[in-house]
Parts: C-alpha cells; sequence; structure tokens
C-alpha cells in the first residue's frame, strides 16, 4: 500500500486535500504557506507541474461549495475572547465613560453573541470539511469517474449515471446516489426514517441533479419522487442506528 491508499480511510477532507487527491497527487506535497501550491516534492518548495491543475481543482471545489452544489461542514477561524482583551475593554470603558467589549478585534474579526471568541466572518478552507462521499457524488456529476475516488471503477462499467450517457436520467441518477451516500453513512440516519434521510440528501444536492426551481430552491416535487425511488423502507419507522 501507498500513501494515496492511506487517505482513503479519510471520511473528510478539506478543500485542499480533497484538490490535491482528485488530481492523483498525496495532500503532503500542499505547501502550507499563505499562498497555497502543490510543491515538486515533500522537500522541494518548488511549484510542480501539476499545480495548475491543483489551482483548478480547489477553484472548482470553493466554488461549488459557495453555490451550495457540493456540501460541506462550513467553519471559521475563531480565536478566545481572553484576559487580556478584557482587561483592554475595561481600560477603554473607563476612558470613554462607556460599556463595550470587543475593542480588541483585529481586523475583520467580530465578537461572538456569547462574548467568548473573536472570529472571521469567511469561510476557513482548512477547517471546513468535505464528506469524501460528497466530493464522490459531486465529482460524478462534473464527469469524474476515474481516480483516487473511485478505486473499485470497473472499465466498461454502464455509465448510466454519468451526464455523458445518452440516456442519462437526472431524477433516477439522483435517487441512485442518494441510496449510496445514505447507506454508507449511518449518521445521516441517525433518527430519521430512510425517506427523510433520502430528503435531507437530495435536497443538500438537489442544484447536480437539476431538482431546482428556476430561483435556485429544491424543486419539492422532484426530490419527493427521487426520495420515493430511492426509499428501502416504504413503509415507514426509523432505521437503527449504531449506539441506540
Amino acid at each position: 500500500m501507498d500513501e494515496l491508499d492511506y487517505w482513503r480511510l479519510c471520511e473528510s477532507l478539506n478543500a485542499y486535500q480533497a484538490a490535491a487527491l482528485i488530481i492523483g497527487q498525496t495532500p503532503s506535497l500542499i505547501d502550507n504557506g499563505e499562498y497555497r501550491y502543490l510543491r515538486l516534492a515533500e522537500y522541494n518548495s518548488q511549484p510542480s507541474r501539476l499545480d495548475p491543475s491543483f489551482q483548478a481543482a480547489v477553484t472548482a471545489l470553493k466554488g461549488a461549495i459557495r453555490d451550495g452544489t457540493l456540501s460541506a461542514k462550513i467553519r471559521v477561524s475563531p480565536r478566545e475572547y481572553g484576559y487580556a482583551d478584557a482587561l483592554a475593554d475595561v481600560e477603554y470603558n473607563e476612558i470613554l465613560f462607556e460599556d463595550g467589549r470587543g475593542r480588541t478585534a483585529e481586523e475583520g474579526e467580530v465578537l461572538s453573541a456569547d462574548g467568548k471568541l473573536f472570529y472571521k466572518p469567511l469561510i476557513d478552507w482548512d477547517l471546513t470539511s468535505i464528506a469524501t462521499n460528497d466530493i464522490r457524488a459531486w465529482l460524478l456529476t462534473r464527469g469524474f469517474t476515474a481516480g483516487f475516488f473511485f478505486p473499485n471503477r470497473e472499465e466498461g462499467q454502464p455509465g448510466y449515471l454519468e451526464k455523458t450517457h445518452p440516456n442519462y436520467a437526472p431524477k433516477l441518477a439522483a435517487a441512485i446516489r442518494a441510496w449510496e451516500a445514505v447507506t454508507s453513512d449511518p449518521e445521516r440516519l441517525r433518527g430519521k426514517t430512510p425517506k427523510q434521510a433520502l430528503t435531507k440528501w437530495l435536497n443538500e444536492h438537489a442544484a447536480a441533479y437539476g431538482l431546482t426551481k428556476e430561483d435556485g430552491t429544491p424543486n419539492a416535487t422532484g426530490v419527493e419522487e427521487a426520495a420515493k425511488l430511492a426509499n428501502w423502507r416504504p413503509e415507514g419507522g426509523a432505521s437503527k442506528t449504531p449506539g441506540e
């Protein structure tokens, strides 16, 4: 087994890691400086000839997350409102004869509602995580069917789930991908019926399968039909999940 095989153990990745793996490179080649790029080698800081491909993949992933076509757990960068911040606010309040908090915020920072953290209301791409199953589903909608995220794909396998297939049926593809995503991740079923879990996934990925209205919101009828098609328990009832 090589390094890439061990990366398959990850259930989620950030955009930079995913981009490197999409182009078939190990994330250990990513330079973690201010400007992310793909190095020539682990101990060679020169840019790799594959860096343009890496940058394109990063841009695509970030854009899909912002547009809502790729589901992700979006996180921001926090720092604690500490003792020094509190002392500074006391001094400011005495000088200005007013009561306030958060005056030590750095450029772009906002004090949280509970007053415990400063954070920048921008996506932190290092902390934001994307489930590997969602990356795989998104790649399929973009016509990618081979590479790191498809280790078991057999040559000649029917491509009816690919948009390039002459008989591609978006609703069928959505139903199958929803079934695969939900049945492979027990957390998606926790406390939900299969149909509820399927509907949630379909709503999150509606845009990728044309299940949206003109304003970009999920088409409830289309989502409902796809969920019915994928539902393996039409009689209802929540699935049993680990720990219950």
